[in-house]
């Protein structure tokens, strides 16, 4: 859930008032990334400029919007953390490879030892995240790697059982 605006701010274009200024960003419980600023100052809004100082946060009456701020911050630290949970999910199958030996003409999995490991590792992440109150913003990404989870883990079964004698 994002944050909610606080209730005093107008969104207007008068010069003193303050507004909304959103930045498209990944990493967010909405479509985008809230900043309160006054009006006049959003073209000038660079936090990693040098000149970007606690002077800047207070002029910019940042400080008056902590609360909202800080829930955000939190907002997005969080979705941030699901994402690279899901991007090394991926970066882990990339790096998997089947452990094959010849046997009688044909080729048998050796071992299954790192498949498994990486299905029950990944699994737990991926419950985890279910869990987790951000789970919408990754649904798809998470019920995609489930299901592909799941036929990994069918594929290896059978081919176990083929491979017995």
């Amino acid at each position: 859930m994002s944050p909610t605006l606080p209730a005093s701010v107008a969104c207007t274009a008068a010069p003193h008032r303050t507004q909304i200024a959103c930045t498209p960003a990944r990493h967010t419980s909405s479509d985008y990334m809230c900043v309160l600023l006054p009006l006049h100052a959003c073209c000038r809004f660079e936090p990693a400029a040098a000149s970007f100082t606690l002077e800047s946060v207070v002029s910019l009456r940042l400080d008056q919007h902590a609360e909202f701020i800080a829930e955000l911050s939190v907002n997005a630290t969080k979705e941030l953390a699901m994402d690279t949970s899901l991007a090394a999910i991926a970066v882990t199958w990339e790096g998997l490879s089947l452990d094959l030996a010849e046997y009688k003409g044909t080729y048998k999995l050796r071992s299954t030892e790192d498949i498994f490991a990486a299905l029950e590792d990944n699994s737990v992440t991926l419950s985890t995240m279910k869990a987790s109150k951000y789970y919408l913003v990754f649904e798809k990404q998470v019920e995609h790697w489930e299901s592909t989870l799941a036929l990994v883990s069918e594929t290896v079964e059978v081919v176990l059982q083929v491979g017995r004698p």
